[in-house]
């Protein structure tokens, strides 16, 4: 009866033991479903992201808020990291190339409205930066202070350009007006040149 007993003791101590076993295989192929879910799901939003421009900002924030749910399995925080870092930088190269665009050296530029076009261009695109909120506080900075140094400079050539113009306006004037004097000066000796002729004429034939 013992040995019977102790035989029905070690069968279900092997059973739970198995049990554990089975459980913990399925807990574990459970979780790697899990994490290869979760990798797909940040495959499909990267691919959402590239695939519509008008809405990569909105696929951008959807993925930052997120966070938690992508951070929990290292394998899957790699792959959250990497595709938000790639994602960010697709920002950051648009906002490099427009700005590069439109820092020039404007030094010689006669071109008013063409020094304002870049201006413009570099607030607008500044004004993005700040209202997208893809970089954070000190990137924002340096953005800023890169553009506001750039826009100092267009500032200070249309303002040289403007006073170019005025002095070149004030020349000219100037030119206009006396040459109108010159002209009316000889207009009037030609004119006294010819009365002193004919009053000559007149006083000649009176003696005769």
């Amino acid at each position: 009866m013992m040995r019977k007993n102790k035989l029905s003791a070690i069968m279900m101590v092997l059973v739970l033991v198995m049990a554990a076993a089975l459980t913990g295989c399925s807990d574990k192929k459970a979780k790697e479903q899990e994490i290869q879910n979760k990798v797909s799901a940040i495959d499909t939003a990267y691919e959402a992201f590239t695939a519509e421009a008008a809405k990569k900002l909105e696929a951008y924030k959807t993925m930052v808020s997120e966070d938690e749910a992508y951070t929990e399995e290292d394998a899957v925080k790699e792959k959250y990291t990497a595709v938000l870092a790639d994602m960010k930088k697709a920002f950051t190269d648009e906002y490099d190339s427009t700005i590069a665009e439109n820092t020039v050296d404007v030094s010689k530029e006669e071109d008013e409205k063409k020094v304002n076009t870049y201006k413009d261009n570099l607030t607008k695109a500044l004004g993005t930066i700040k209202a997208d909120a893809v970089c954070t506080e000190e990137e924002i900075t340096a953005y800023e202070a890169s553009v506001n140094a750039a826009v100092k400079t267009y500032d200070d050539r249309v303002t040289a350009i403007k006073k170019a113009a005025a002095e070149k306006k004030a020349e000219e004037e100037d030119k206009a007006k006396k040459e109108s004097e010159e002209a009316a000066a000889a207009k009037e000796k030609t004119a006294k040149s010819s009365d002193g002729s004919a009053s000559g004429k007149s006083t000649s034939a009176s003696g005769s």
